[in-house]
C-alpha cells in the first residue's frame, strides 16, 4: 500500500512496463527473429531502419505513463523518450521519415467520446470507475506541444497514429512556410459490429504516395451490404468521396 501511496513511485513505475508490455516484447522477439535493423530507444521507443528502401520509422510509446491509478490513464511522451529519440534519429537527409505513435495527438473529436459513452453504458457490463477510466483515456494525449516541437527539428514526412477509433480528415503540423507533417489516424480494421457504437463504421485510410513525390489519402469505411463479385454475402470497404475529394499533393520529401 505505501508504495501505491507515493504518487509516481519510480519501483512501482518500472514494474507496471514491465508487465504491460510483457506479451509485446515476446511477440516482437518471436516474430522478428533478426533485429538489426532496429535501434531501442529509452522508455519503450524504437527506430525501424531500412535502408534498401531509404526508410526510417520511429515508433514512439505513448503509453509508457500509464497505469490503473487516476490521472494517469491518458496517454503521455516523456522528455526522457524524446531526448533519447532526438539524439539517435535526426532529420535523415535522404531517406523517408515516418513518425509512428498509439494515440491521437490532435485529440479525439467529442462527437466520437460521447459515442463510446452512450454506447458503453448502455451496456451495462462495468463499473462506473471503469466507464470514467476507458473515457478519460479516450480523450487521448497529454504531451500535444512536446511532440509538436519535436516533429518541428526532425521534419517527419508523415505521422501515424492509432487509437481513435473512427475516421476523420487528416491534420497538418507546419514545420515553417515551406514545410509540414500530415497526421493520419488508422481507424479500425476489424471490430466485430455488434461491438462498435451505432453510425461508427470501422474505417482505415490508404496511402498512396508516388515516385513523383505525390501523396494522397484515401479513407475507406466498411459497407455491410456492399455487394462483391464473386462472393456469397454482401460487405467490404469502400472509398469515401471520390477522386476529386482526395486529390494528389505534394509530399515534403528531403533532398535527393
Amino acid at each position: 500500500v505505501p508504495l501505491l501511496e507515493e504518487g509516481r513511485d519510480d519501483a512501482f513505475l518500472r514494474r507496471v512496463e514491465t508487465e504491460k508490455f510483457k506479451n509485446f516484447e515476446a511477440f516482437l522477439t518471436r516474430f522478428i527473429i533478426n533485429q538489426d535493423h532496429i535501434q531501442r530507444l529509452e522508455q519503450g521507443g524504437r527506430i525501424w531502419n531500412f535502408p534498401r528502401l531509404r526508410l526510417s520509422v520511429a515508433t514512439l510509446n505513448s503509453c509508457e505513463q500509464i497505469t490503473h491509478r487516476p490521472n494517469e490513464t491518458r496517454g503521455r511522451l516523456s522528455a526522457q523518450q524524446v531526448e533519447s529519440f532526438l539524439t539517435h534519429w535526426g532529420k535523415g537527409p535522404d531517406r523517408l521519415n515516418i513518425l509512428a505513435l498509439h494515440h491521437n495527438p490532435s485529440g479525439v473529436p467529442r462527437q466520437s467520446i460521447e459515442g463510446w459513452g452512450t454506447y458503453i453504458n448502455e451496456k451495462k457490463t462495468l463499473s462506473k470507475e471503469q466507464i470514467e477510466c476507458i473515457l478519460d483515456d479516450a480523450w487521448g494525449f497529454q504531451d500535444r506541444e512536446r511532440l509538436q516541437h519535436l516533429v518541428r527539428q526532425c521534419h517527419p514526412q508523415l505521422l501515424l497514429y492509432g487509437h481513435q477509433h473512427a475516421s476523420m480528415e487528416h491534420d497538418l503540423w507546419r514545420w515553417n512556410t515551406d514545410g509540414h507533417t500530415p497526421l493520419l489516424g488508422a481507424g479500425s480494421l476489424g471490430v466485430v459490429e455488434k461491438n462498435m457504437p451505432k453510425d461508427f463504421p470501422n474505417a482505415c485510410q490508404l496511402i498512396e504516395i508516388t515516385v513523383a513525390g505525390k501523396m494522397r489519402v484515401l479513407p475507406l469505411e466498411y459497407d455491410p451490404r456492399a455487394r462483391v463479385a464473386d462472393k456469397a454475402d454482401p460487405g467490404r470497404f469502400i472509398p469515401r468521396g471520390t477522386d476529386r475529394d482526395h486529390p494528389f499533393r505534394t509530399l515534403c520529401l528531403p533532398e535527393g
